[in-house]
């Protein structure tokens, strides 16, 4: 394994792969793979599995077989891979001839851009009645836990200031966590619906004209499926962000300075304006 991964393999975070995969080998690129099975160990958060689940088709092409090791409540939409799938805390693993982790592929497969849109889903949700207006899928807040979730949260009263006078919002993240978020939006037309896994959130996002999020799985998923969005981002961000353009569907928006969210969404409503978004 190149040096890119050894940090990271002995972080805290990776103990359960350790302790999963001990007597199983890591394929570290050089090995001929043409007829063997190698499992793909998605690591880290929703986001970070969407973003690298990228590489999963040229995987595919060079190997025998492919099995996807993911959370399980990714199983109906990791369906559009056509890859076995193993939940991720089954500990018993199947037959396979590697593993390799799906943050170390594009190492391996010495390859970094692949075709786009990746993740798929067949169904659309039915939003007839919304007919005649720009439907705009936003996303306000993150994973309570993670660890820079005040900062990169944004108060729902910011989305007041696009126009949307032919514009309908919908809430496109699973649930609310952090009610106070919601501070001084109290008259803003928002509409949701039941979202139990991130095909329902698919799903959602294929009736969508505009995605509009901050730094989360939802903002990757949207990326990943090819849909126009924006990802409005914090001072600090994910080093990834800067490296290369992930999404070829997605504008990024940053804070130049902490807590600047006005700034962000004054810069959002002008490519809103230049681009005849809304």
């Amino acid at each position: 394994m190149g040096p890119e991964c050894l940090d990271r393999l002995y972080h805290p975070k990776m103990e359960y792969y350790r302790a999963v995969y001990t007597d199983s080998p890591r394929w570290n690129g050089s090995e001929n793979i043409s007829d063997k099975t190698i499992i793909v160990y998605c690591e880290q958060g929703y986001g970070d599995i969407f973003q690298f689940v990228r590489y999963i088709q040229p995987l595919k092409e060079q190997c025998k077989k492919v099995i996807i090791h993911c959370p399980k409540d990714l199983f109906r939409l990791f369906e559009c891979f056509q890859c076995d799938l193993q939940d991720k805390e089954n500990i018993s693993l199947p037959d396979h001839d590697y593993h390799t982790l799906s943050m170390s592929l594009p190492f391996n497969l010495g390859l970094l851009e692949v075709p786009q849109p990746y993740i798929f889903a067949k169904e659309t949700k039915d939003l007839s009645e919304f007919d005649g207006f720009k439907k705009i899928g936003i996303a306000w807040e993150g994973n309570p836990e993670h660890s820079n979730a005040i900062i990169r949260n944004c108060p729902l009263k910011h989305f007041m200031t696009l126009p949307l006078d032919k514009a309908k919002l919908f809430m496109i993240q699973k649930q609310i966590h952090n009610v106070t978020l919601l501070d001084g939006a109290e008259s803003l037309d928002l509409y949701s619906t039941q979202i139990n896994d991130f095909y329902d959130t698919a799903v959602f996002m294929n009736a969508m004209d505009l995605i509009i999020s901050i730094d989360t799985s939802v903002l990757h998923l949207a990326g990943a499926m090819g849909k126009k969005c924006y990802a409005l981002l914090s001072s600090w961000c994910d080093a990834r962000w800067d490296v290369h353009n992930w999404y070829d569907s997605m504008v990024t928006v940053r804070q130049k300075t902490e807590g600047d969210w006005e700034g962000v969404f004054s810069s959002l409503n002008s490519y809103l304006k230049m681009t005849n978004k809304i």
